[in-house]
């Protein structure tokens, strides 16, 4: 039988075992939001390197917080979530979104991909235009924020530039331990901004209760899976348990794997190595 660990280190090129993945989806961490893919609970991981984060850490005294399994600290589920683009949310993923207690939404994609996918008129100079922005102002109940959160806005990189930027990645793990340093260097205000409301809603008290959180970029692999892998170093999980949550990206993308080798096609012509990495 094919394990997690394998199917998540199979090249983009392959299939998945189609009923296995479908197992897997249908799972936690994996929760199932029609219209967005690679939608997971961060929740449910063990810490190892105890520092108490008040409200997403579990406690020791709260039956409810700790692993009844193990008996050992973990990461709060319900709380932190993560996933691709939000393009083709459907009426019943909003009252998805809704039941799982979202209060704020916070999109790390550019300003260009906002507005691609987003599908917006270029006569359209709204700054928020290709958000969700339906999900702020419901017909019942609360909304939604939806804050534009991008690392940093690349609109006006040249094409060169931005082959450059994309080339780091066909040299494997070097390249993508560079993207990804470049990334916590640009990103410390957006990270930031997403940090702090998990904190305030984490710090309410018990007469309120918080607020989840959802964090997005494009498929939900690099930028997101930057910020999930910072968000729990600082609640201590170890290293190898967060290189193992980052892997189920392949797995949460498979729903997509066709999509996106249809867009990356003529690179995949051209720098093959970095088509597959991305």
């Amino acid at each position: 039988m094919t394990s997690i660990v394998e199917l998540a280190s199979t090249p983009i090129m392959e299939h998945l075992d189609e009923s296995k993945t479908r197992e897997i989806l249908s799972n936690p961490p994996f929760i199932a939001v029609p219209g967005v893919v690679n939608f997971r609970d961060v929740g449910g991981l063990p810490i190892t390197h105890i520092q108490q984060a008040h409200g997403i850490v579990a406690s020791d005294d709260t039956k409810d917080q700790v692993d009844t399994a193990t008996k050992r600290l973990v990461v709060k589920t319900g709380r932190l979530f993560r996933s691709a683009q939000l393009n083709a949310l459907t009426p019943q993923s909003v009252e998805k979104l809704h039941s799982l207690n979202i209060g704020a939404i916070f999109d790390f994609r550019t300003t260009v991909e906002v507005r691609r996918y987003g599908k917006v008129p270029k006569d359209d100079t709204n700054p928020r235009s290709g958000l969700p922005l339906f999900l702020e102002t419901p017909e019942s109940g609360e909304g939604i924020q939806v804050n534009h959160n991008p690392l940093k806005d690349i609109t006006n990189l040249s094409n060169e530039q931005w082959m450059a930027k994309l080339l780091i990645y066909g040299k494997g793990d070097e390249g993508f331990a560079q993207s990804y340093d470049e990334m916590l260097e640009s990103g410390g205000k957006s990270f930031g901004n997403v940090l702090r409301y998990i904190f305030e809603q984490a710090t309410l008290g018990e007469e309120q209760e918080g607020k989840a959180c959802l964090w997005h970029c494009h498929v939900g692999k690099d930028r997101t899976g930057v910020f999930s892998a910072l968000l729990l170093s600082l609640l201590g999980v170890s290293d190898e348990v967060i290189a193992k949550d980052y892997s189920l990206t392949r797995i949460g993308l498979e729903p997509l794997r066709e999509e996106l080798l249809e867009n990356f096609k003529g690179l995949m012509a051209t720098h093959p190595q970095v088509a597959i990495g991305l």
